[in-house]
């Protein structure tokens, strides 16, 4: 077959007539299959280019997309003039599932920007900022504050901005501000905690979920135990510093560090830590293509962090 493939993949032209391929119709059944039991898009992909697996002659790099296509493709459930490969209740059962995945997944992000956009203040009067999308308009999102200061940046770009401050402090943590105070030393409680993590995650069948809780009561209780901000510096600074550098935002990771985000005018952020440290970029580290202003607020030389003398990270 040319690789300007004119037929859909697992059926081949013969003599004039279009014909289930053998070969590639066991690869269909077996996206499908396997895509049922459970397997992501992008799981079965990596699975197919491992195995070398041809989806054009010579061609062997599946993504997800190509996956995704054959799992959409109605032809495969015996659309004229393609014979069945797959029962149309196969198929039926993967779009359902899928439509349920993109659901779920979608209700997970709108969740975790959720938690993300309560804590946003205003950098200049340290109020509340309003999220808002306004879909009729190219730069659907903004943030408005009762002082009158206005600004567009996506939660996905604030994302971004703490995932880049958070892996400033992972590669210098002393970012997370200083201490004098003696070393804290963990109760037995945490000390029995982080022994039934380390239990959890050596087992060859491990619940994440349970392991996620556990770590995140973990966190809580050791910041719990902290009396000082000396204390808490102490546990940021050795959180980060145990930690690799981040490819992606973690809401996690921000709700045990940080208690608030601050949005300046200029569409930057900092970011609030536990001990009420400010991390944030020098001036002319942010790319342009953060947030731009709308309306700037009156006298907004001094921001909250300085007013309630926040030390800068």
């Amino acid at each position: 077959m040319s690789a300007n493939r004119r037929i859909p993949y697992g059926y081949q032209m013969v003599d004039g007539q279009i014909n289930v391929h053998p070969e590639e119709a066991a690869i269909v059944k077996r996206i499908y299959r396997e895509y049922i039991n459970g397997a992501a898009l992008k799981a079965i992909a990596e699975c197919l280019t491992h195995e070398q697996i041809e989806y054009l002659p010579g061609e062997c790099g599946w993504n997800k997309n190509r996956v995704k296509r054959i799992l959409e493709d109605s032809r495969y459930a015996g659309e004229e003039p393609y014979a069945p490969i797959i029962a149309p209740k196969t198929q039926a059962e993967a779009n359902k599932l899928k439509e349920s995945r993109n659901t779920q997944k979608e209700q997970l992000m709108t969740a975790e920007k959720k938690r993300l956009s309560h804590t946003v203040l205003c950098g200049s009067c340290g109020n509340r900022m309003q999220h808002k999308t306004d879909r009729r308009l190219k730069n659907m999102e903004s943030w408005g504050c009762p002082c009158g200061m206005k600004v567009r940046l996506t939660i996905a770009d604030m994302e971004h901005q703490i995932m880049e401050l958070f892996n400033q402090a992972i590669a210098s943590p002393n970012r997370c501000g200083h201490d004098d105070a003696p070393g804290f030393e963990s109760s037995l409680e945490i000390r029995r905690l982080e022994n039934e993590i380390a239990r959890q995650t050596e087992q060859p069948e491990t619940d994440q979920d349970t392991v996620r809780e556990q770590i995140l009561l973990c966190a809580a209780r050791k910041y719990a135990e902290c009396a000082t901000l000396q204390h808490i510096t102490q546990r940021l600074k050795a959180d980060f510093e145990k930690r690799d550098l981040l490819s992606d935002f973690s809401i996690d990771l921000y709700e045990a560090t940080a208690d608030a985000t601050l949005l300046y005018p200029d569409g930057t952020i900092g970011v609030r830590l536990k001990n009420q440290t400010l991390l944030r970029k020098e001036d002319g580290q942010y790319a342009d293509e953060h947030g731009r202003t709308e309306e700037n607020c009156a006298g907004d030389t001094g921001g909250p962090e300085k007013s309630a003398g926040i030390p800068m990270g």
